[in-house]
């Protein structure tokens, strides 16, 4: 990468000012208006509902000894004391999202037919016409193709 495009992405990083990784992962506001705009150090951050100590990402130990501000370890290390703590104190999160089922009762909703015929519902070969009757016992197992239904015969 040419030093000009290095500078230029540089420059759109920091307008941009994209959180950290190990923040938008579990911020709840990550890459919104807010977080874009207005965060900087932490200050909006809002964990993300449903998360578990697994769902975390690993500890940024190089970013928290090196660049973190004082406020950023103050909530890194809550967060990961307190899902600690519920994981070792047994607490799971309980968190359901809300699932809506679709209103199949609607005006608009298009439901199944309420009569369908079953002689519709038939494969073709459950409807066929075969040479020989139910029960009836055939010469050998295999059929030969001019014994088939709808064959033309040609030796005739």
């Amino acid at each position: 990468m040419s030093s000009s495009l290095a500078g230029a992405v540089e420059t759109i990083m920091k307008e941009l000012q994209l959180p950290p990784v190990y923040c938008s992962a579990m911020c709840g506001n990550a890459l919104n208006d807010l977080c874009i705009e207005k965060c900087d150090d932490m200050s909006e951050f809002e964990m993300k509902k449903g998360m578990d100590l697994a769902d975390l990402p690993r500890f940024p130990l190089d970013e928290f000894l090196k660049t973190m501000s004082a406020e950023e370890r103050k909530i890194i290390m809550a967060v990961y004391m307190a899902k600690t703590a519920d994981y070792l104190q047994g607490y799971k999160n309980d968190y359901q999202p809300i699932i809506r089922r679709p209103n199949t009762h609607s005006q608009a909703s298009s439901g199944i037919p309420t009569a369908i015929e079953s002689k519709d519902l038939l494969h073709a070969s459950e409807t066929a016409v075969t040479l020989f009757e139910i029960g009836e016992e055939r010469p050998s197992e295999t059929v030969r193709p001019d014994e088939m239904a709808g064959t033309p015969n040609r030796e005739g």
